[in-house]
């Protein structure tokens, strides 16, 4: 028996363990599609694959995709200030497989926004 109602909690964990990792697999899958809506400026399809890929870990996390400082673009997903979601946004890019599937010449992964002064180019 658990104390305190861990047991819940674990469990809400592994459920959204689950959809980081679905998540960066399907970024695998469809990063290069992602890749040439960026390219384009494709904004509203940017948007319809991107928004229920990040509200499947959870509908409170806010995206991004934004200039990057260390590369073209960063795909940001948020807590969007809420508390309770930050260390999940943080396991988000965590959970990503090796730093080369978001963290290239072209693309990386946060779990915070940038300073005010790098516009956000797209937000969903």
């Amino acid at each position: 028996m658990r104390l305190f109602g861990r047991k819940d909690a674990d469990e809400g964990a592994g459920r959204q363990g689950e959809a980081i990792a679905g998540f960066w697999t399907w970024w695998q899958e469809t990063r290069p599609r992602l890749d040439s809506l960026v390219a384009s400026g494709e904004t509203g399809d940017l948007e319809e694959l991107l928004a229920p890929a990040v509200s499947a870990i959870d509908p409170g996390l806010v995206w991004e995709v934004a200039p990057g400082k260390e590369a073209a673009h960063a795909l940001v997903v948020t807590a969007a200030g809420d508390a309770e979601l930050r260390s999940l946004a943080h396991r988000w890019v965590k959970g990503r497989r090796p730093p080369t599937c978001c963290g290239s010449s072209t693309r990386r992964a946060r779990p915070i926004r940038a300073p005010a002064s790098w516009p956000s180019t797209w937000a969903g």
